[in-house]
């Protein structure tokens, strides 16, 4: 799991504001798809409600779900 990279510990050890912290960076620092942080949003709610039983609170419901960026047709010129 990269959140247990990323801070070098075992993820059920980790409080709220880390997690936040982590899908903060996964948005700002790297350059996934909306729907590949969409994924780990999903799989880190799974994790901490269903498996370890600790819902992660305002994380859990506070991210934005990030959109696929509309791709136009190109308009060409008569030039």
């Amino acid at each position: 799991m990269k959140l247990a990279r990323y801070y070098g510990r075992s993820p059920d050890t980790l409080s709220e504001e880390e997690v936040r912290k982590y899908l903060f960076h996964l948005h700002s620092e790297t350059d996934y798809s909306a729907s590949t942080i969409n994924v780990a949003i999903n799989g880190l709610r799974f994790f901490y409600r269903d498996l370890l039983h600790r819902p992660l609170g305002r994380v859990e419901y506070s991210p934005p779900r990030f959109r696929k960026p509309v791709r136009r047709p190109q308009a060409y010129s008569v030039e």
